[in-house]
């Protein structure tokens, strides 16, 4: 007979409060790991991800997305503005749309960004001239002197727009759209001085203490390369044939290898940087008041052949990957297998950087605290952005990637929606957590495991378990039971739960003890060996897993073969 009990706080699972890792062997992975964190993250108990409801109840047409955003005029009322097909349209709350132009050119990727200067936003495709959205929702191609015929990327920095065109970056003059620089400008028209090929990205790398703060640079991408234009004092009149007195404007290279292919995979995070997307397959992070740049993406290179990664990116598709800070995550959406929309998202919880910057940044701290979840699938998704300005709570949007499905614009990240719509179709959100492979202070000993006891909130009808060996042993198929052994048993009001004749409306059941009975549902004593993995599974609705305490008995006296 097995003895030698482990005591539950050694056989105890640790909460994965260092996230996922997709490149270390298996054996490899630490306390705290995961293998799999499929649609769910760790914030005070591993939760499933909330999931995401259509705007639009009927397709508007057999297109995908190319752009979407929200502006906000200094003088009108805000509206949410999106591109597809030749269409340029507003999108309210309700689902209505309205037509602003007809005139884009088709299928093409649009780039939008506003300027409280002209109170405008300013619309950008690679094909046609500089286009801004007024305040009264009117489209109007700009005019005047010099102004871009076929722009990628438009950017505010300091005093005045800049815009990507042709291969080099061109400025307009101050607090003006209607005068911009010639592209041959020998000190208004800017050069990457680093890397090979055009620019390809624009973004303002800025504190957070607003444009003129003399931090503030213009970060100028190209794909394997990233320069930095600083200056506070751009001139003025920039069709002039020489830059005036005072000019200071200075290119320094931030990067001479790391850049990007995708400006949609640029983001801010207050307090900590700009972090991007690199054509290499990695995500890059540039801390504010440094000008070295981190990368924190070595996690994500998959080397599973089940769970795609980084490097599984589609290569040509590069230019769709994207990103988002929002709910305090930098969230990565990844066009895979071929797609040319993301089908797989990681998110990078940006808490544990937040409160160690700055050992971080003093270089004391030895390993960046970098913690991901995911994949995070269900969704087939285009141009992310976020609302968050003129009252609007930090919610997330974005539009539907995959053109067979139709057209459709999605809010994500929905309160206590645990359903994904993806076309006309909503699916249960499926919760996967792999934690590591366990081998309880005693490799290569075989252990004998009787039951689990799991804290879980939600739904544990729907939930079950998979008990797995790292050489060769596998139990699935496990229910969560009772303590009595009995299948849990709920009843539903309005969308809640109804337990022990208390209605919870719309919360979740909270911390359950169940068990796991694995002799009584196996029908035998099964002996499993060295490390041992349990992965917990969730099919539908809401689920909170607190922690997993196995009943571990080693066997001393015969090591696994």
């Amino acid at each position: 007979m097995l003895r030698n009990r482990v005591p539950d706080d050694l056989a105890a699972y640790p909460d994965p409060v260092l996230g996922v890792n997709l490149r270390d062997a298996l054996s490899d992975l630490l306390p705290g790991e995961a293998e799999q964190l499929a649609n769910c993250y760790f914030d005070g108990g591993l939760r499933k991800r909330l999931g995401s409801n259509r705007l639009n109840a009927s397709t508007l047409g057999a297109y995908s997305g190319r752009g979407g955003t929200k502006f906000y005029p200094n003088t009108a009322t805000s509206f949410r503005v999106v591109a597809y097909n030749t269409l340029l349209a507003t999108v309210s709350n309700a689902g209505a749309i309205g037509t602003i132009s007809n005139s884009l050119t088709a299928d093409t990727n649009v780039w939008m960004t506003s300027w409280p200067v002209t109170d405008r936003l300013y619309v950008v495709n690679g094909n046609q001239t500089l286009a801004y959205v007024s305040a009264t929702q009117n489209y109007n191609t700009l005019t005047g002197t010099n102004i871009p015929a076929t722009p990628s990327i438009v950017m505010p920095y300091l005093d005045r727009l800049f815009a990507i065109q042709s291969s080099v970056v061109v400025s307009s003059n101050p607090r003006s759209d209607g005068v911009w620089a010639p592209i041959t400008s020998s000190w208004a028209a800017y050069r990457p001085i680093a890397g090979a090929g055009p620019p390809t990205a624009l973004w303002l790398h800025s504190s957070g203490s607003g444009d003129q703060s003399t931090e503030a640079q213009l970060l100028i991408f190209q794909r394997s390369a990233v320069t930095a234009l600083r200056a506070t004092d751009l001139g003025g009149d920039v069709t002039a044939a020489a830059a005036p007195s005072g000019w200071n404007a200075r290119m320094e290279v931030i990067d001479p290898s790391i850049g990007t292919e995708s400006p949609y995979a640029i983001t801010t995070v207050p307090g900590l940087g700009t972090f991007w997307f690199t054509a290499d397959f990695n995500l890059a992070w540039l801390p504010f008041g440094r000008q070295a740049v981190l990368l924190i993406g070595d996690k994500l290179i998959s080397n599973r052949t089940d769970i795609l990664g980084l490097n599984n990116v589609n290569a040509n598709a590069l230019a769709n990957v994207e990103m988002k800070y929002h709910d305090r995550k930098l969230k990565l959406f990844l066009p895979v297998s071929g797609n040319s929309y993301s089908t797989r998202q990681y998110w990078l919880d940006l808490r544990p950087l937040q409160l160690l910057l700055a050992g971080v940044l003093a270089g004391s701290v030895a390993v960046l605290p970098v913690s991901w979840s995911g994949p995070h699938s269900g969704q087939s998704l285009r141009r992310p952005w976020n609302e968050n300005q003129g009252g609007d709570s930090d919610a997330l949007y974005a539009l539907e990637g995959n053109s067979a499905n139709g057209m459709f614009v999605y809010q994500l990240n929905i309160a206590n929606r645990y359903t994904d719509a993806q076309g006309t179709t909503d699916a249960n959100t499926a919760f996967t957590y792999a934690t590591f492979y366990h081998p309880f202070g005693v490799p290569t000993f075989r252990k004998y495991i009787p039951e689990i006891r799991v804290d879980a909130s939600g739904d544990l009808r729907q939930a079950g378990m998979t008990i797995r060996d790292l050489h060769d042993f596998s139990v699935s198929s496990l229910g969560f039971r009772t303590n009595a052994g009995a299948l849990f048993t709920y009843y539903t009001y309005n969308g809640g739960f109804l337990y022990d004749g208390t209605s919870l409306y719309s919360q979740s059941v909270q911390h359950t003890i169940a068990r796991v009975n694995v002799r009584q549902q196996t029908a035998s004593s099964v002996m499993v060996g060295d490390a041992i993995q349990l992965r917990v599974t969730h099919s539908q609705g809401a689920f909170i897993l607190h922690s997993l305490i196995p009943d571990v008995q080693i066997s001393k006296t015969k090591q696994v073969s």
